[in-house]
């Protein structure tokens, strides 16, 4: 675990010099819980690490790779995600929440198979069913669900409505 001071020059003549033979850390002298590693493939990765403040182990949030992400962003970045950790927010945990959530499909599926058939009319059902992989699928169906919002479900409406005949055909 080596200490450097993060910048712009230094990322930039550590990304220069010999790739390593195992993933080095770099941690920043400035601001605690800051780094980058590289990889043996000579890939660099910018991190905060951080304590919950409900304990725990330490948790490492990737913020991005070098030469996506200037190393003043990056610092900025790692400042709001170990301020946030510091105030009870998890980022890591959010992302993982997001990776392990249903997709819109799954869900609605999951809502058809569960409840719909249940409750329901087999002809409401397949009616359902049709109109999930009519509309929701292509337009929405692989977008996470916890991540949806208004504005999505408003855009999909609008491709879906049909075409007034006055529209259609000109002015009368």
């Amino acid at each position: 675990m080596a200490t450097i001071r993060i910048s712009t020059d230094s990322v930039a003549a550590l990304m220069k010099s010999a790739v390593p033979n195992k993933t080095t850390y770099y941690f920043d002298d400035d601001l605690a819980g800051f780094g980058l590693y590289r990889t043996t493939t000579g890939t660099g990765t910018y991190f905060a690490e951080f304590r919950p403040v409900a304990g725990g182990s330490k948790k490492r949030l990737k913020l991005g790779r070098v030469g996506t992400l200037k190393a003043n962003e990056a610092r900025e970045a790692a400042r709001k995600a170990i301020a946030n950790a510091a105030l009870g927010k998890d980022l890591a945990q959010n992302r993982s929440d997001e990776r392990a959530s249903l997709t819109v499909e799954e869900l609605v599926s999951k809502y058809i198979e569960e409840y719909v058939a249940e409750h329901k009319k087999a002809s409401t059902a397949g009616l359902y069913r049709m109109l999930l992989k009519k509309h929701v699928k292509p337009r929405m169906g692989s977008t996470k669900a916890v991540v949806l919002t208004r504005v999505d479900v408003q855009r999909a409406h609008s491709l879906t409505r049909p075409i007034r005949e006055s529209a259609a055909f000109g002015p009368d």
